[in-house]
């Protein structure tokens, strides 16, 4: 099962709108790879519409996501896009989707290849589905980095910052939007989109090291509600082309927000 659309290209407003929901820095030639989450998110909706396909009545969780740059996405060019169904998982809470975006250049070249899984809660899972989700699998060509981890920066994230990037996104999910919505679905406070943290991190790491990634994969550990002051850590030496990184809340311990590998070149 797939959806797919041709003829994508971004605009100039909604390219402001998501830099600056994301924290990222201006772009002279290359789109940012995590703008691509924008097209998937907007395909994800059609795949869900679809008949057949289970739907949920109270939001969706985003799990954790991997992102492949194969070559960059000039600013302005023409794309194709496609989201495949890679399977549905049983859950302990309901049912994964495992999907599996992809575009191209309008002549034909891969640029970037993203897994992602979310979460239905409160959806039986077909009657086919065996066995609990896997783990999305690290980057197979790179070992993960060792050492200490420190510091590389704090940010202040506003109570409004889901609806920002709701509004450059389109992904209005209530749950990111506003504390009486947030609540309807079982959280005090709004969430932040899981696709905006792993865009902070990203934009972040690649500022500091100076190169642009070539993949990201992040798994989302805890919700991060807002308003939120957080702190961004890293192991590993940037100048090697890989961190592992995470994202911690500076005023209380507990589980990252966010933790995987960030790699460059």
């Amino acid at each position: 099962m797939a959806v797919e659309r041709g003829g994508l290209v971004a605009t100039h407003g909604q390219l402001r709108r998501y830099l600056a929901a994301t924290r990222g820095p201006e772009t002279a030639r290359y789109l940012p790879p995590g703008y691509s989450s924008i097209w998937e998110t907007a395909l994800a909706l059609e795949l869900l519409a679809l008949e057949g396909m289970p739907f949920p009545s109270r939001g969706i969780v985003h799990l954790a996501t991997e992102l492949v740059v194969v070559r960059p996405l000039n600013l302005f060019d023409p794309v194709r896009a496609r989201l495949e169904l890679e399977g549905i998982e049983a859950h302990s809470r309901g049912a994964v989707l495992v999907l599996r975006f992809r575009c191209w250049k309008e002549a034909g070249q891969l640029c970037q290849e993203n897994e992602s899984r979310y979460l239905l809660p409160g959806v039986a899972p077909p009657p086919w589905t065996a066995g609990p989700p896997r783990p999305p699998e690290e980057p197979s060509t790179v070992r993960p980095p060792k050492g200490e981890w420190r510091m590389i920066s704090t940010w202040d994230l506003p109570a409004d910052a889901g609806l920002r990037y709701a509004r450059a996104s389109g992904d209005f999910n209530p749950v990111h939007l506003w504390p009486w919505t947030a609540r309807w679905l079982g959280f005090p406070r709004p969430i932040l989109h899981g696709h905006c943290t792993l865009a902070m991190v990203s934009h972040e790491i690649g500022g500091v090291s100076g190169a642009a990634p070539r993949k990201v994969s992040g798994r989302f550990r805890t919700p991060l509600e807002l308003p939120a002051t957080v702190r961004l850590e890293t192991a590993g030496e940037l100048e090697s082309g890989s961190v592992r990184m995470r994202l911690m809340d500076t005023k209380r311990r507990g589980r990252p927000y966010l933790e995987g590998l960030w790699v460059g070149g």
